[in-house]
């Protein structure tokens, strides 16, 4: 029987929340029991939830799962000069 999308990314979820535990940004400011900040790159025989400490980098240029497979998505010049 196949597993169903929604356990696997729960099972992520909880995985990369224990990994990501307080070193969100803002982890001082988020509830008890807040699943953390993340981004999910799902596939069709793999899934991946990947745990995030920020949301943008600079403050300007905001972060996100494309990113994290070496892509840049932006859509000003200015974004893409001020990543780092």
């Amino acid at each position: 029987m196949p597993v169903s999308l929604t356990k696997v990314y729960t099972d992520l979820l909880k995985q990369a929340t224990k990994v990501g535990l307080g070193r969100s940004e803002h982890a001082d400011n988020a509830p008890s029991r807040a699943a953390c900040p993340r981004n999910m790159i799902c596939k069709d025989r793999w899934t991946l939830v990947i745990p995030r400490r920020r949301a943008a980098i600079n403050k300007q240029a905001g972060v996100n799962a494309i990113d994290m497979l070496g892509l840049i998505a932006a859509s000003t010049r200015n974004e893409i000069n001020n990543r780092v």
